[in-house]
Parts: structure tokens; C-alpha cells; sequence
């Protein structure tokens, strides 16, 4: 199976997938192509990721569906009655045994809301929705709006389990090669094997590196611009390389610089909002950057919040790069753990390594 191509004309190409695709197979393409250009999850690019949304939509219903499937193979759009390479969807007539009355397809937020059993496209980011949950449910809950407000609102509650996450208290069981995790946070490869796998006895990690099992997002890929934006798993760290070693979801095994990949991190919190004090002390998951504006987007409560990190108080436990040090400039561009956040001084303590720690302003302290 390939990475997909939501702009082909051809809609195996769409989902990346052979002409002899089985269903589990279209299943996994649509999974992830759906959740990688769901339009909420594209906040800075969302015009072109409804195109795109609606393309893999559309391929899946069509090839999903036996009977339209074969009018396809068989003559192509125009067996579905849609004319020379319209996707528009409904058109009539159609080739003579082709579908008659032309196809009419679904919304494309419904059929996500019916393959993921209402779950939204975080959720199913995150490591729920299974493989396609029976096609049953009702419709996506609650629209989901983005601002450009420096704020968030409500809890991540109700993630999935099956992955871990960068979280408060505890740390990722597993290990890069002899390094643990830092306590017991349970959860496995949720999505890939359904199974979870069994943890070594937890052992201190190293502060700088990112610990296994950790979600993340591939980001900022100048080259396989394919992979960008898609989800996956850490594994281990190349310490000679300096690179992660990050299981995607569909299994594929990529080498990712550090500033290539994106932690989602739960149980982060919103502070320092003087024009929506309300929303202060409220929860939520980063799921995004955007570099060029210096923001973080934020999951909380159904809704997308571009925040700065000097908005965000993030959990014991992430891994954080130093940046923009002036009396310490000679740490800038080294990582570590947040160890936790002093309240009065709005300061991580940051360990870089063991023994050797430092108090930092939030935003000196990047994802």
C-alpha cells in the first residue's frame, strides 16, 4: 500500500491502495488518509484538506461498496454516472450496466462520523475508532470552530486508550535500548497489532530523549512531504544518528529528526488569557504547531485554540528543547525533562541531564 494520492483522478490512486485492495485493506487506507486530511485537523490548511477529504470519501464509498466497485473497474467514472472525470457525485444515465441513476455519495464528515462511530478525527488520531466500527452511528458531534485567540476551553477527556502520551505524573514504560520508561503508564500499540505489549521493568529514562511509545506527529518533512502530518509511535532513539525511530500507523518505520516530529502532549493547561480569563486553568492536548507563527493548536473540549507557550503550562514528563537562552545561550538547542512548574515564577525546572538541572521561562521551552 502506498502513502495515497487524494488528487488522482483514480480512485485506487486516492487511497494508495492495489486493484485487488481487500476491504481490510481500503479500511486501513481510508483510516488514515480520512484522519490525516480531516479539515479539523488541518487548521492552517483546510481549504485543501476538505478537497482532499472529500476525494478519499469518495473512493472508499466507491470501492467499498461491491456493486459500485465493479461498475468502476469496469467503465471507470462513467460507469458510475458521473461523466468524463466529474466528482461531483450524482449525474445519470451511465454506461450500460453501470450503476443506473448515477451514484449520490454521502457527506464526508457522515461517513467518518459512521466508520469511527461518531469519534472525531482526534480521537481517532490519538488511537481510536478501531477499523471502521460497522458503519454504524450517527453524525459527527458538534462542528468544530477554530479562533485565532491566544485561548482554550474544556478537557481533553474520554482519550481512547491504547497509546500512550506524554502526560502528567509517571512516565512511558518501555525503553531505548536498556532505558525504560519513568513509571507505569500502561497501553500498547492500540490500532496496529490489538494487542498491548508487555513492558520491561521501568527504569529512569534519559532526560533529553523522547520516551517509546509516545504519539507524535510528522512534521516540516522537506523531502517525503508525504509524511507530514501523519501520526505514529516512537520506538527508540538512534543515538548516534540523533534521530527517532517512529512507527507510523499504517506500520511503516520512518528515522525523524527531533525537529521533525511533534509530541502530542495531554494535560496541558491554558494560563496568562487576559481577554478570556474564563478560559484560564482549562485543559486540553496539543495536537499541532504552526512555526511561523509561533503557536501551539490545542484540543480542548471539541475545540481547536492557537495558543503561545507562554499560554500553556505542559505536564511533568515532556521532553522540552531550550530555546532562546540569554544568560545560558550555550543550552539553547538542548532537550530535557520537565521535572515540574513553579506557579509564582511561571518557570519549568527542566532536567537536561542527570543531576544537572535549570528553571526556564515557558517560552524558552519548546515541543
Amino acid at each position: 500500500m502506498s502513502a495515497g494520492n487524494p488528487s488522482s483522478d483514480d480512485y485506487y490512486q486516492v487511497l494508495g491502495v492495489g486493484r485487488s485492495a481487500s476491504d481490510s485493506e481500503l479500511k486501513k487506507a481510508y483510516r488514515k488518509l480520512a484522519v490525516k486530511w480531516h479539515p479539523d485537523k488541518n487548521p492552517d490548511n483546510q481549504e485543501e484538506a476538505s478537497k482532499k477529504f472529500k476525494a478519499i470519501s469518495e473512493a472508499y464509498e466507491v470501492l467499498s461498496d461491491s456493486q459500485k466497485r465493479a461498475a468502476y473497474d469496469r467503465y471507470g467514472k462513467a460507469g458510475l454516472g458521473m461523466g468524463g472525470g466529474d466528482t461531483g457525485g450524482t449525474g445519470g444515465g451511465g454506461m450500460p450496466g453501470g450503476m443506473p441513476g448515477g451514484v449520490h455519495f454521502s457527506d464526508p464528515s457522515e461517513l467518518f462520523a459512521q466508520f469511527f462511530g461518531g469519534e472525531d478525527p482526534f480521537a481517532a488520531m490519538f488511537g481510536g475508532g478501531g477499523m471502521g466500527g460497522g458503519m454504524g452511528g450517527g453524525g459527527m458531534p458538534g462542528g468544530v470552530r477554530f479562533s485565532s485567540m491566544s485561548g482554550g476551553m474544556g478537557g481533553a477527556g474520554g482519550m481512547p486508550q491504547g497509546f500512550s502520551f506524554v502526560s502528567g505524573g509517571g512516565g512511558m514504560p518501555g525503553g531505548f535500548g536498556g532505558m525504560g520508561g519513568m513509571g507505569g503508564m500502561p497501553g500498547g500499540f492500540g490500532g496496529m497489532a490489538g494487542r498491548r505489549a508487555s513492558a520491561p521493568a521501568p527504569t529512569r529514562s534519559r532526560p533529553d530523549v523522547i520516551p517509546p511509545r509516545t504519539r507524535v506527529v510528522v512534521q516540516g518533512l522537506k523531502s517525503n512531504t508525504t509524511h507530514n502530518n501523519d501520526s505514529g509511535t516512537v520506538t527508540s532513539f538512534d543515538t548516534g544518528r540523533g534521530r527517532y525511530v517512529v512507527q507510523l500507523d499504517d506500520g511503516e518505520t520512518l528515522a525523524l529528526k527531533p525537529d521533525n516530529i511533534l509530541q502530542l502532549v495531554r494535560g496541558v493547561r491554558v494560563t496568562g488569557l487576559d481577554k478570556a480569563p474564563e478560559l484560564n486553568g482549562k485543559s486540553g492536548t496539543i495536537f499541532q504547531r504552526n512555526e511561523a507563527k509561533e503557536r501551539y493548536y490545542v484540543r480542548c473540549g471539541g475545540r481547536n485554540i492557537a495558543l503561545k507557550s507562554d499560554n500553556i503550562i505542559l505536564p511533568r514528563g515532556t521532553r522540552v528543547c531550550m530555546t532562546g537562552l540569554v544568560k545560558a545561550a550555550h543550552l539553547n538547542g538542548r532537550w530535557g525533562e520537565v521535572l515540574g512548574h513553579d506557579e509564582a515564577s511561571g518557570r519549568y525546572d527542566v532536567a537536561i541531564a542527570q543531576g544537572e538541572q535549570l528553571r526556564v521561562k515557558r517560552a524558552n521551552a519548546k515541543l
